[in-house]
């Protein structure tokens, strides 16, 4: 389920300021106060422990949450990069 309330606005805002080469793609709320923060970066391998800056943001944007990172893989299990997402936006 997508997180409501303008929530992965301001995240995709917060990577974009936070991060050069992350983009936040989705947003998915586990459980009540528990997210996953779906994103794909400049690197093809899990590079989720690159971006404090970015958790350091979310996480004084919203204190009482809980954000993990999860790098996007496609069906063949690579990790997908900002470029190949991309281009299969167009």
């Amino acid at each position: 389920m997508d997180v409501l309330c303008g929530l992965p606005d301001h995240l995709r805002s917060c990577a974009a300021s936070a991060e050069e080469g992350m983009e936040a793609v989705r947003v998915q709320r586990d459980r009540p106060g528990n997210y996953t923060v779906f994103y794909v970066s400049e690197h093809s391998f899990a590079d989720g422990d690159c971006f404090p800056y970015f958790i350091g943001m979310v996480h004084s944007a919203y204190p009482a949450r809980r954000f993990r990172l999860r790098h996007i893989r496609d069906v063949d299990g690579h990790f997908v990069t900002r470029e190949e997402y991309a281009r299969r936006k167009q």
